[in-house]
């Protein structure tokens, strides 16, 4: 199924499309289990997050046989992509199982968007963020720092 950056990215009155193109999208690459488009994580500068959910292959729940993954799309003309994949899949490439970095199981192209099938981490710093009325406790500010300090 192909979609355009206008169904995508568009306003509101694609709104009832995109949800209908998503109960139906489904992505898989080379060998890799089967994933269903699910709920939108986020949207950056260059593309958008999902969940992409196993509906075959694969009997794992972490890995690249994970029920969940995270999908991140950008579409070919999108302005990170004009000389070809996105820098992005070079930069994970090199760094893929690094301590703190998602694990990238799969990438390719499908439907005019560079995809990447990898791990699904825990919520963003916002989500926990606003999740604790925009507050975070000398705790959880120490255990970020520490985890951070750990990254690099």
């Amino acid at each position: 199924m192909i979609m355009d950056e206008s169904l995508i990215l568009g306003g509101g009155e694609t709104l009832l499309l995109i949800f209908y193109l998503l109960l139906l999208w489904q992505v898989q690459f080379e060998n890799s289990p089967v994933y269903k488009l699910d709920r939108k994580l986020g949207k950056g500068g260059f593309g958008l997050v999902y969940v992409g959910r196993r509906i075959s292959g694969g009997i794992g729940s972490t890995g690249a046989d994970a029920f969940e993954v995270a999908l991140k799309l950008e579409h070919q003309n999108g302005k990170g992509c004009s000389s070809g994949p996105p820098y992005e899949w070079q930069v994970y490439s090199t760094l893929n199982g690094f301590y703190g970095l998602p694990l990238v199981h799969y990438k390719g192209q499908l439907g005019g968007y560079y995809i990447l099938i990898m791990d699904m981490l825990g919520p963003s710093l916002w989500d926990v963020w606003n999740s604790n009325n925009q507050m975070l406790t000398e705790e959880m500010a120490a255990c970020i720092a520490v985890e951070a300090i750990s990254i690099l």
